[in-house]
């Protein structure tokens, strides 16, 4: 049994998309660039962390094919020097927090593997990871379900201050970001976020920032592609008013299995 037809196209078709978009980030020999089949991400062997993860959404894969409890962590073998040991977060009051997260992952079995090497993961409080953090994730997907693409940056803040998980050399970022650039009705628009590992209030909308602000933070360029008056526009201030952030998220059905032989009657 194989996927849909549809499911087949969508998965080629994302895999061909451009990358050319992707964050431009200081040369360090600490920080080796790594791509997998959805995402893009910059590691950071000194931190452990990522300092970013790129990828797109677009509403076609934000179906339900498949699921996180059949997968487990393991280390980036793409990279030259081992990535973070998923088992140095045990019993450290931390979660495993997905950068990209598997819930945008869910269109493909391979690519929801992908999500859970460690290249892709960073300590996260239980408060944060699994409410307000989590609360975002699945806002971003009801904004990506709406619109005819959107583009999405996500990592923590590092710097050289920062603890480290106890006996490894995994840093405890105190903030993460995620910045979105989103086309609807051919307009781009852009909005960022910052968010500490303790986040006080119910509203997403307080830890809005201009992805500029952010940029200042990481010393990341997220969005490189755009003109400087496409950046100044989109980047140095948020227009709330233009993000619907009552928009709720259902999954669409995966598309129905069909028989190979059948494909070739």
């Amino acid at each position: 049994m194989k996927y849909g037809l549809i499911a087949l196209l969508v998965t080629f078709s994302h895999l061909c998309w451009s990358k050319n978009w992707h964050p431009k980030d200081s040369p360090s020999a600490t920080r080796e660039a790594v791509s997998h089949l959805a995402f893009s991400l910059n590691y950071d062997h000194d931190h452990k962390n990522a300092r970013w993860v790129a990828y797109e959404l677009k509403p076609e894969l934000l179906v339900n094919c498949a699921q996180r409890a059949s997968h487990r962590f393991v280390v980036d073998i793409k990279l030259s020097e081992r990535s973070a040991n998923p088992d140095d977060y045990k019993q450290t009051g931390y979660d495993r927090g997905h950068l990209v997260p598997a819930g945008d992952m869910k269109w493909s079995e391979e690519v929801m593997r992908q999500s859970f090497i460690t290249s892709n993961i960073t300590p996260q409080s239980p408060v944060m990871n699994r409410g307000r953090w989590s609360m975002l994730e699945t806002l971003v997907r009801a904004w990506a379900m709406e619109s005819e693409q959107t583009l999405i940056v996500t990592g923590p803040v590092l710097n050289d201050y920062l603890e480290k998980l106890p006996g490894s050399s995994i840093s405890i970022p105190d903030y993460h970001y995620k910045v979105i650039l989103s086309k609807k009705n051919n307009r781009w628009k852009a909005i960022g976020f910052l968010m500490d590992q303790a986040p006080q209030g119910n509203k997403l909308e307080a830890f809005v920032f201009p992805v500029r602000e952010i940029e200042k933070i990481t010393g990341i360029n997220f969005f490189p592609h755009l003109s400087k008056n496409e950046s100044r526009e989109l980047e140095e201030q948020v227009e709330l008013s233009a993000w619907n952030f009552q928009s709720k998220f259902q999954y669409r059905p995966c598309p129905r299995p069909i028989n190979q032989s059948s494909m070739m009657n």
